[in-house]
């Protein structure tokens, strides 16, 4: 099973968890047990395994049925902020896990041929700039503290 549809498969549960579908109800709508969905709402609250009649909450509003935003009936509704709060947040815990398990992983000490070595690297690279595209956008969205800038400018002209 892929991250993306683990991620989706998390966000549907936290959806319907959210609108106040039971467990059992949830399970049987995704086709996975009830202790998958478990885990699911675990994983997207970020904590243990909750009781059968808790649901999440990723959002203190109400969810947006997209109504509002002047969709005509039989268009597909845009996902809630909750929802895309929910997605953004199991993929960020996602990349967290994959970075620890590649660095425990210790690619670059692993003996293969030369052209799997250059395929990691080069993956290894393309997602890099990806991700520092990533993290530049929040610098333009959510600007870092002053004294982090300082540190920042310090730590490049030191290197």
């Amino acid at each position: 099973m892929t991250n993306a549809t683990v991620a989706a498969r998390r966000a549907t549960v936290a959806r319907m968890s959210r609108d106040g579908a039971s467990l059992r109800a949830i399970a049987a709508h995704l086709g996975v047990g009830k202790d998958t969905v478990r885990r699911d709402l675990a994983a997207a609250k970020g904590d243990t395994v909750r009781q059968p009649d808790q649901h999440i909450a990723t959002d203190e509003t109400p969810c947006d049925t997209g109504r509002a935003t002047g969709e005509a009936p039989g268009e597909t509704p845009r996902p809630s902020r909750a929802q895309r709060v929910a997605e953004a947040d199991a993929a960020m815990r996602q990349l967290g896990q994959a970075v620890a398990a590649a660095v425990a992983a210790r690619p670059s000490h692993v003996i293969v041929c030369d052209t799997v070595a250059r395929g990691w690297a080069d993956g290894l690279r393309h997602h890099a700039a990806a991700l520092a595209r990533l993290a530049a956008a929040f610098d333009e969205y959510y600007p870092p503290p002053a004294e982090q800038k300082s540190m920042d400018s310090n730590n490049r002209s030191t290197a």
